[in-house]
């Protein structure tokens, strides 16, 4: 995400109104089965619309800082001899 809002401030581009309503589209669409009154935020589908306009339009999204932790580089992104070895 970073790397594309660079890209994208650099080459002075401007956030087109089909793009926004692509991203809001494919949102709804994948959170479709969540229901937007239910309590735990990760299982609310307004949690993910309003987050997902904060780093469209902020860059931020401060409500999504617990998932940091769990990001992992996939094993296709290292070099063989970089992967853990187990046994």
């Amino acid at each position: 995400m970073a790397a594309n809002s660079l890209v994208h401030t650099e080459l002075g581009y401007n956030i087109s109104p089909s793009l926004d309503v692509l991203r809001k589209a494919t949102i709804n669409w994948v959170m479709q089965p969540l229901s937007a009154s239910n309590p735990d935020k990760y299982l609310n589908k307004k949690f993910w619309l309003d987050s997902s306009d904060r780093l469209m339009y902020k860059g931020k999204a401060p409500e999504l800082a617990a998932t940091r932790a769990s990001r992992v580089p996939a094993f296709f992104e290292h070099a063989n001899t970089d992967l853990p070895q187990y046994a």
